[in-house]
């Protein structure tokens, strides 16, 4: 991820650094999977401080994309029909089969999962595309098991 494209200002800088070590962690992934940080402020703020931090900030934010990257890659048995790995609200499906990943899904909303797909980023694809074929949803919400009577 290129972060000289990131505009950052003041306050965002001041709001990274005061949060904890798991809450940055939590912060640098909606960057990088939900992109819901856009490319960052408005108004750029120019600092010595924040100039002398960003190699830490990249080198914690490598250290996060390795981590998720591992994460990932170990979820992956090539024996399984399907790999399915849920972080947060996200479900990861990798198959060598797209139907398969399709009767994952219909199972899924059978046991009562309500599902949005997404269209991954060039990024997201970078770090969740492990096999042939790979798909992401949102977990909107999950209701009780559609039962058969």
């Amino acid at each position: 991820m290129n972060f000289s494209d990131y505009v950052i200002d003041k306050s965002d800088y001041e709001f990274f650094i005061s949060l904890e070590l798991d809450e940055k962690l939590l912060f640098i992934y909606d960057l990088i999977c939900d992109q819901v940080y856009g490319t960052g402020s408005v108004e750029e703020f120019n600092s010595d401080t924040i100039e002398n931090d960003v190699d830490k900030i990249t080198s914690f934010v490598d250290k996060v994309q390795n981590k998720l990257h591992s994460i990932i890659e170990s979820s992956i048995n090539e024996k399984a029909l399907v790999n399915m790995l849920i972080i947060n609200n996200k479900i990861v499906l990798n198959s060598k089969s797209l139907n398969l990943i399709e009767d994952a899904v219909s199972e899924l909303y059978i046991r009562g999962y309500l599902l949005s797909k997404i269209a991954l980023t060039e990024e997201q694809s970078d770090l969740f595309h492990r096999q042939r074929y790979c798909r992401v949803y949102n977990i909107i919400g999950i209701l009780p098991p559609i039962t058969q009577n």
